[in-house]
């Protein structure tokens, strides 16, 4: 509602040939960030922080993360909505770090304002930031090779992974082979196991001997369901 209201307000202060143009683009152009699938879930924290970040106002959080729950007195510098969900960029110290906010479970101001590093660049701090997450989430490789018959799912595996395997040239048969990053061992048997035979792990030995040691698991535990269902059946 708010963001409509200065929506609103915006047009109405516009010349006239730039509110032409900016009605006929907003009739032509929506933009869904939400993934398929799933539901726009604004994070109970957004309003203080989007408040915070407008005012120039400290913050002090309570932070959900890997580690347990922490506190901290940020400085929030500004909003990002990727894939449907919400970040907040802001400092604590110098440098600055990105802030889930579904997992901020509290967000008090402090009372104190602060001024906005000179020459920053929201942009371009996000993009240092994502581009420094992954390289240091993926520190490992795999080779595998991909069926034909999962093509239309590669992209479900990231762009790390479906570019290598896309640009491959496919064998007699179809299949594509690449070395490809990964993060650990049980990330990636957990993304991998979900291709079924469409997928096969040539190296790491661990990697291949994780997704093998899972599947056995998953058939015994259907096996069991249907002999339960058997032994109800006589009875």
């Amino acid at each position: 509602g708010a963001a409509s209201a200065a929506r609103l307000k915006l047009l109405a202060a516009m010349p006239e040939p730039a509110r032409d143009s900016a009605r006929q683009l907003a009739e032509r152009f929506h933009l869904d960030p939400v993934d398929w699938y799933r539901r726009a879930r604004p994070p109970a924290q957004l309003g203080a922080v989007a408040d915070a970040v407008w005012h120039q106002r400290c913050l002090r959080i309570r932070y959900r993360s890997w580690t347990p729950t922490t506190t901290a007195t940020i400085r929030p510098l500004g909003l990002v909505l990727k894939a449907g969900r919400w970040y907040c960029v802001a400092t604590a110290t110098a440098k600055p770090r990105i802030y889930r906010l579904d997992r901020i479970e509290e967000a008090r101001p402090t009372g104190e304002d602060f001024d906005r590093p000179d020459g920053f660049d929201l942009p371009a701090a996000w993009r240092r930031s994502v581009e420094s997450f992954e390289t240091g989430l993926k520190r490992g490789r795999a080779r595998i090779r991909f069926a034909p018959a999962g093509l239309d799912r590669l992209d479900a595996l990231g762009s790390d992974i479906a570019e290598p395997l896309g640009d491959a040239v496919p064998d007699a048969e179809g299949w594509r082979e690449a070395w490809v990053p990964i993060e650990t061992i049980d990330h990636a048997a957990g993304l991998f196991l979900g291709f079924g035979d469409a997928l096969e792990i040539l190296e790491p030995p661990a990697l291949a001997d994780e997704v093998a040691r899972r599947a056995a698991a998953v058939v015994a535990l259907y096996a069991r369901s249907a002999n339960a269902s058997r032994i109800a059946t006589r009875s």
